[in-house]
C-alpha cells in the first residue's frame, strides 16, 4: 500500500495518482473492498479522462471479484463515459460480459464478448479473455460444441505467454467437457492447467473444483472429496464459495445422504450472491427435495427458477425434470407429461440431459402402465449413456425402471438378473440399494416365491427406512400371509415415508381396507 511519505516524494502528481497506485497494490493482495474504495476515490479526483476511465475499469474488476455484477456493470458504464478509447471500451465489454454471466443474462453476455473481440482484434490477451467469456455464455445457452471450439481458440490464441489467460481457457474447457459427458478429458485438461506458470491460489482452487465435478460425474466420491479439500485449502473466488457447497451436496447425493445434501444446499443458497448461483443452487435443491418426497416445495422451487430471467439452459432442463418426476410421483400425469413436452426443446443439447430425459419418460410411462414404452425409453437412455463416461447413478436408475417394466411384462427372471447386475456395481448407496431390492422382491413375487420376496422387502427397508415402496409391498405381503397387524404397521411406515406421494396415498387406502377386514387393528 502507498504510504503518506511516498505521496510526498511523488509531489503534486502523487495526490492524483497515489490512490490509483494504492488500489493496484491492494488488488494484487486480493483486498478487493479496500481496493474498490481506493479506485473510487482516484476516479473522483482524477482530471485526466483516460486515467479516470482506467480507475473505473479497475473498480469494475474489484466488484467482479467480490461477486457484485450490478456494480461491475455500473463501473464499466462510467468508464466508457469517461473515455472513448477502444482499449477502455474493450475492457468494459469484457468485464460486462462476465457480469452478465453472473446475472444469468447469457445473450447479453454473448453480445458483450462479441463486441470486445471486434474492438480489440490485435490485443491478443484481451481477445482471449473475451473468447473465454463468449464460450462460457454459449455453454450455458446449451451450445456446447460451439462453446468448446471457442474455448480452444482462446487457449491457442497466440501472443505472448500468459499463464492466467491460458488457465482461464483450460478451466472453461474442463467445465464444458464435464457437461458434455467427457469427465476424463476434463481431468486431463485440469492436470495441464496445474502445470502452467505461477497462478493465484484461488484460481488453482477453481481447477480443483472442476476436477471434483469430473470425479463426481465418474462416481468416485473419494477423489471428488479430495479435490474439494484441496480447493478449499487454496481458496476460491467469492462467487465460487456456494459452488463448493453445491459440489459437496452432489457427493452427498451420490452417497444417498439427501438430508445432508439439502442442508449444504440451503447454506449455499444463503451464501449465493448472484442470480446465476442462486438459480443453480435452487434447481439442485429442488432435485434433492423431490428425492426426499417433499414434492410441493420441490415443484415450487423449480417453478420459481423457470419463471425467472436466468437463461442457463442446463438448469432450466433440470427444473423441467424435477417437474416431470415430481408430478408423476404425485400421480399428476397430465402435468408430468406437460413438463416432458417442454423438455423436447432441450433434445440434443447434452447427452447427459438426453439420458435423464429418457429415464423421466420411462417413469411417466411406467406410472401410466405403458410398460413396453417404459422399456423402450430405457433402451434409448442406455444408447445415449453408451456414448459418455460415468454417471453410474443414472445407469442404476435405468436398470431400476427397466427391471420394473420387465416384471410387469411377465419377464420376472430377466428383471431379477437386471437387478442383481445393478446391485453388483460399485458405489451403490443405501437408497439405491433399497429401491433395487424392492424391484428384486417384485420379481420374486411374480415368480411366486413369497418367502424370498418377504426377505428381500425386509432387507430393503432395513437398508433404507424411508423406502415407501418397500414398506408398502412388505405390508401387503404380510397381510396376505395372515399377519394383518404387522402388515398394518408396514403400511403406516409407508404412509409416513411418502406423505405427499402416491405410495403414501395408496398405503393409506390399503390400511383403511385392511382395518375393515380386521376391526381389531388399531
Amino acid at each position: 500500500m502507498i504510504d503518506p511519505l511516498s505521496l510526498l516524494v511523488l509531489g503534486a502528481e502523487g495526490v492524483l495518482i497515489g490512490p490509483m497506485l494504492a488500489g493496484s497494490v491492494l488488488y494484487s493482495q486480493q483486498r478487493y473492498a479496500e481496493a474498490a474504495r481506493a479506485f473510487e476515490l482516484a476516479a473522483r479526483i482524477q482530471p485526466v479522462p483516460m486515467f479516470r476511465a482506467t480507475c473505473y475499469i479497475n473498480l469494475s474488476a474489484c466488484h467482479a471479484e467480490m461477486a457484485q455484477p450490478e456494480l461491475t456493470v455500473q463501473a464499466c458504464n462510467r468508464a466508457e463515459r469517461s473515455s472513448n478509447s477502444r482499449y477502455v471500451r474493450a475492457l468494459a465489454h469484457i468485464n460486462r460480459a462476465h457480469a452478465y454471466l453472473l446475472l444469468g443474462r447469457m445473450e447479453d453476455s454473448q453480445k458483450e464478448a462479441e463486441r470486445a473481440i471486434e474492438l480489440s482484434p490485435h490485443w491478443r490477451r484481451g481477445v482471449r479473455y473475451a473468447m473465454v467469456n463468449y464460450a462460457d455464455a454459449m455453454g450455458r445457452m446449451g451450445r456446447y460444441p460451439e462453446a468448446l471450439q471457442t474455448a480452444r481458440l482462446a487457449l491457442h490464441g497466440g501472443g505472448s505467454p500468459d499463464p492466467a489467460a491460458t488457465s482461464a481457457a483450460r478451466r472453461e474447457i474442463g467445465m464444458l467437457l464435464v457437461q458434455m459427458g467427457r469427465p476424463r478429458e476434463a481431468l486431463q485438461e485440469m492436470d495441464q492447467a496445474l502445470q502452467l506458470g505461477p497462478q493465484r491460489p484461488d484460481h488453482r482452487g477453481m481447477i480443483y473444483q472442476i476436477m471434483a465435478s469430473a470425479w463426481v460425474s465418474l462416481g468416485d466420491v473419494e477423489e471428488a472429496a479430495r479435490a474439494l479439500d484441496e480447493a478449499e485449502r487454496l481458496g476460491v473466488p467469492a462467487i465460487n464459495q456456494p459452488v463448493l457447497l453445491q459440489a459437496r451436496a452432489r457427493i452427498c447425493m451420490l452417497q444417498g445422504q439427501i438430508d445432508h445434501a439439502i442442508a449444504l444446499l440451503r447454506s449455499a443458497e444463503v451464501a449465493g450472491r448472484t442470480p446465476l448461483v442462486r438459480s443453480v443452487v435452487s434447481a439442485y435443491l429442488a432435485t434433492c427435495l423431490a428425492e426426499q418426497g417433499k414434492y410441493g416445495e420441490a415443484l415450487a422451487r423449480a417453478h420459481d427458477v423457470l419463471v425467472g430471467e436466468c437463461q442457463y439452459r442446463h438448469i432450466q432442463a433440470v427444473c423441467h425434470l424435477v417437474e416431470a418426476n415430481g408430478h408423476f410421483s404425485l400421480g399428476n400425469m397430465d402435468e408430468g407429461c406437460a413438463a416432458l413436452e417442454k423438455l423436447r426443446s432441450f433434445k440434443g443439447m447434452s447427452p447427459i440431459l438426453d439420458a435423464a430425459s429418457a429415464v423421466a419418460h420411462a417413469h411417466g410411462s411406467f406410472e401410466a402402465e405403458r410398460y413396453e414404452d417404459t422399456a423402450e425409453w430405457i433402451r434409448a437412455a442406455r444408447e445415449v449413456l453408451g456414448g459418455i463416461e460415468g454417471h453410474p447413478d443414472m445407469r442404476r436408475a435405468a436398470s431400476l425402471w427397466f427391471a420394473r417394466s420387465l416384471t410387469r411384462l411377465g419377464k420376472a427372471d430377466e428383471a431379477r438378473d437386471e437387478v442383481r447386475t445393478a446391485l453388483s456395481t460399485s458405489g451403490v448407496n443405501h437408497r439405491e440399494r433399497a429401491d433395487l431390492l424392492h424391484a428384486l422382491g417384485e420379481s420374486q413375487l411374480a415368480m411366486a416365491d413369497r418367502a424370498a420376496a418377504r426377505a428381500t422387502f425386509e432387507e430393503a427397508v432395513e437398508s433404507n427406512p424411508d423406502c415407501a415402496r418397500a414398506w408398502f409391498s412388505l405390508g401387503q405381503l404380510l397381510a396376505l400371509q395372515g399377519n394383518p397387524e404387522d402388515g398394518a404397521a408396514c403400511l403406516r411406515a409407508a404412509r409416513a415415508a411418502d406423505p405427499e406421494g402416491t405410495w403414501g396415498r395408496d398405503a393409506g387406502l390399503s390400511l383403511s381396507a385392511l382395518k375393515k377386514r380386521h376391526p381389531e387393528i388399531e
